[in-house]
């Protein structure tokens, strides 16, 4: 066998292709079943985290359900705090027994302030308090908790009498004055352990699932196909999610059914092993043809030339009568080329050499060629310097890999060259261009590399074996100093050349790709331009990482959300009436939803607003959306204020997008808020359009008072009806009694002069009652409501 196996002959070479074609197909075959297995454990592992999914879903369900139940428990929560007050403390238990039954719960238990305590049962717990465990749940929120048995507290012990899952929420009861009177707790079981959960089973489809206090032993080891192909149901063990609390090693034990995975597993079965044999036997008739029809007859062919290589000029190839015609065909033109072929070799002898000496000047030429193209390709033509191509790729052969010598990354770039070039012309600037890379090469005693990146900006790259950080930083000050101190009368210009410029530190262990160091060192360089007297700055990743461009992708949503609204989302703040602390109306505040379950707030994505210049296109697309929703909907108070932009208030368009608003000026309160920077901009401007907005109907507030530029003396002559206060004057007044004077003055001030005063920031009880004046009218803060959803935003108020 091994013999066989081992002649070089064209017989043995066509026997090994068969064999290791064979081999391979075994392989194929054993790599395609594997993969199919592999599918198969996938689609399992899906099934399984389909079933979470659905588990999750579910106790989203009851979390909502059990919200609702205590949203709809008011009538009872005032009747207990009726009850409490008014000695009547006999009547809480039929109250709890009521209420439990009304909402299907196992259970409900009332603790008062002063540590009394009833449950649905009639049990009575005096000098109790709120356990630990559920003081830590959430108020007014659905909390899961997996109890073994009863509880040690006695009026928990019959509501948590069996193991299982079980649904808690708590929600606190105040007396008409507002005061707590004691907390209200609702107790649901939802699942019994080692009994079966018909819910879940028409969800899943399952013919059982069951709530357990611990995995059983069937399900510890992973199922095998074996067992899936045998079995009807595949038993998956869930463990219950992260927001069930105490639930250590509970979870369910759901049957699924294996039809889906059995017909999945013949099928792949079938799809392979039938190509395989198909294939087998075709490979076998292709060997056996070859074998009598093509490597016999070769190998007669072979036999020929060796005989007359080794001088046997007779010898010809001889072939049966039996042969194909093509085989013998090639034996008559094999024997014709024997004869000719003394003939031609001394012929050929002579034309190799003439091909070889042809072959090598055609080779001196091309590499000439080429040498000229890379001359041409890594090199600046106007400057004669090494372009970025140049650039990049000595930085790839050089400083790609770690560990590598340190290095220094310069970017330079010439301060308003464009000017430059429009003031003096193409031919001035590119004279500019040349002189600056001849003095790049002579400067710091050399040492370093130039290049030209593009237009006006140059890199220049320091080695570490003649440069030291501290050096680099000194050579490019001593750059930009010789261009600021030299003018280029030469060249008919009068001033100097400011230059900019930002570098980056590579040490030797860094395996920085080229990009990002080139972008490091431009955002240093950027930031120096800003400068008048830092125009050298190394890259530090918290001063310069923040100007990284936005992406494409943000970018575009941003115009989409401009041109369309698609993820626009409008939220409200109460503004509360100081006195009676009744909401009176809104403050509409945008945010931003590129994909749901994501929110950015305006400090987020006002930036890239910004940066595509569409301040006022987006301040028109908030006040459309406000129109239609008043239109649509109305307003669930009696007005709300708008925020304008500095470029909104400068648009000459802005009295058509605010038109559909003033038809409404009539029924609601609608004011548009300016910030002072807006105002001092141009003041002139701003009273004209201020009085033509007020003859509209809408009213003007000023916010963030006192952030920057306020004055009584250019306020008294603005045409505005509402200041509101910065919560960082807010916050001082509290604080400082001498602030409070100066502060609270200049508000009783202007509510004097008739203006409506407003605060912002309250954020505690305590800044509530300290603002609560005469002369203050309303107030507005976290500690009466953070921003709430336009749809969910439905308080009824008493109409203006």
């Amino acid at each position: 066998m091994i013999r066989w196996l081992s002649e070089n002959t064209l017989i043995s070479r066509l026997r090994r292709i068969f064999l290791l074609l064979l081999v391979m197909m075994i392989l194929l075959l054993a790599f395609q079943l594997d993969q199919a297995f592999r599918i198969l454990n996938v689609e399992l592992s899906k099934g399984q985290q389909h079933v979470a999914q659905v588990v999750d879903k579910w106790l989203e369900a009851e979390r909502l359900l059990m919200r609702y139940k205590l949203v709809g428990s008011r009538v009872y929560t005032r009747a207990l705090s009726s009850y409490l007050e008014n000695g009547r403390e006999g009547a809480i238990p039929p109250a709890l027994a009521q209420l439990a039954r009304q909402y299907d719960l196992t259970g409900t238990v009332f603790i008062s302030d002063d540590g009394q305590g009833w449950n649905s049962a009639g049990d009575y717990a005096d000098d109790t308090g709120l356990p630990g465990w559920l003081a830590q749940l959430q108020v007014g929120q659905a909390n899961f908790l997996v109890r073994e048995g009863s509880a040690e507290e006695p009026l928990f012990r019959k509501a948590f009498d069996r193991p299982g899952l079980y649904a808690v929420a708590r929600t606190t009861v105040h007396y008409d004055i507002g005061e707590p009177a004691g907390e209200l707790i609702f107790i649901s079981r939802l699942a019994e352990a080692g009994h079966t959960m018909p819910v879940l089973e028409k969800l899943l489809g399952s013919p059982a699932v069951r709530m357990m206090l611990h995995p059983p032993a069937s399900v510890q080891q992973p199922l095998t196909l074996l067992e899936v192909g045998l079995q009807p149901y595949v038993p998956f063990w869930v463990r219950l999610p992260e927001r069930v609390q105490d639930h250590r090693q509970a979870g369910l034990m759901v049957s699924v059914s294996t039809d889906f995975y059995t017909t999945f597993l013949n099928s792949a079965l079938v799809a392979v092993l039938l190509p395989f044999v198909i294939f087998f036997f075709i490979l076998l008739g292709l060997y056996l043809y070859l074998n009598r029809h093509v490597v016999k007859p070769m190998g007669e062919l072979a036999r020929t030339f060796r005989a007359y290589r080794h001088g046997q000029l007779e010898a010809r190839m001889s072939v049966v009568d039996t042969a194909p015609e093509e085989v013998r065909y090639v034996a008559e033109q094999t024997n014709r080329t024997l004869e000719e072929l003394t003939r031609q070799t001394q012929a050929l002898h002579a034309l190799n050499q003439s091909l070889e000496q042809q072959v090598a000047e055609r080779t001196r030429a091309l590499e000439e060629a080429n040498a000229h193209l890379r001359e041409i390709a890594f090199v600046d033509s106007l400057t004669g310097l090494h372009n970025r191509l140049g650039l990049e790729q000595h930085w790839h052969q050089r400083y790609e890999r770690a560990p590598h010598h340190a290095v220094a990354l310069a970017v330079l770039d010439i301060d308003l060259f464009r000017d430059l070039n429009e003031a003096y012309g193409t031919e001035v600037a590119n004279r500019v261009l040349k002189k600056v890379a001849v003095e790049l090469n002579g400067l710091c005693g050399g040492g370093y590399q130039s290049y030209r990146l593009h237009a006006d900006t140059f890199a220049l790259l320091f080695p570490v074996e003649d440069f030291a950080p501290e050096q680099v930083t000194a050579c490019l000050q001593d750059i930009v100093t010789r261009f600021a101190e030299r003018r280029l009368e030469d060249l008919g210009i009068r001033a100097s050349l400011s230059l900019s410029a930002g570098w980056v530190w590579v040490d030797e262990y860094s395996a920085l790709p080229f990009n990002v160091v080139l972008r490091q060192a431009t955002q240093a360089m950027r930031a120096a331009k800003l400068t008048l007297d830092e125009k050298v700055q190394r890259y530090d990743p918290d001063r310069h990482a923040g100007d990284d461009q936005a992406s494409p992708e943000q970018l575009e949503r941003i115009r989409a959300m401009i041109r369309t609204g698609e993820g626009l989302e409008l939220y409200g703040q109460p503004l509360v009436e100081a006195r009676t602390g009744e909401w009176r109306y809104v403050e509409v505040l945008a945010r931003f939803e590129p994909e749901p379950g994501q929110q950015l707030s305006p400090a987020e994505f006002m930036p890239l607003v910004s940066r595509l210049h569409q301040e006022a296109a987006f301040d028109a697309q908030v006040i459309h959306r406000i129109s239609e929703r008043l239109h649509e909907k109305g307003c669930p108070m009696s007005g709300l204020s708008i925020n304008l932009s500095p470029e909104a208030l400068a648009h000459e368009a802005l009295f058509e997008w605010l038109a559909p608003l003033a038809e409404l000026t009539d029924r609601y309160k609608i004011v548009l808020e300016i910030t002072e920077s807006t105002l001092v901009q141009d003041l002139k401007a701003a009273q004209e359009k201020l009085s033509r907005l007020r003859e509209m109907g809408f009213r003007v507030a000023i916010d963030d008072f006192g952030s920057g530029y306020s004055s009584i003396s250019y306020l008294a002559h603005l045409p505005a009806d509402i200041i509101k206060f910065d919560r960082a004057l807010a916050l001082a007044a509290c604080t400082d009694s001498r602030n409070e004077r100066i502060i609270l003055g200049l508000a009783r001030e202007l509510h004097t002069l008739g203006y409506e005063v407003v605060f912002e920031g309250i954020e505690d009880q305590h800044m509530a009652g300290f603002f609560r004046r005469p002369y203050i009218d309303y107030l507005q803060g976290f500690h009466f409501s953070r921003p709430l959803s336009c749809e969910t935003l439905c308080v009824p108020v008493t109409p203006m």
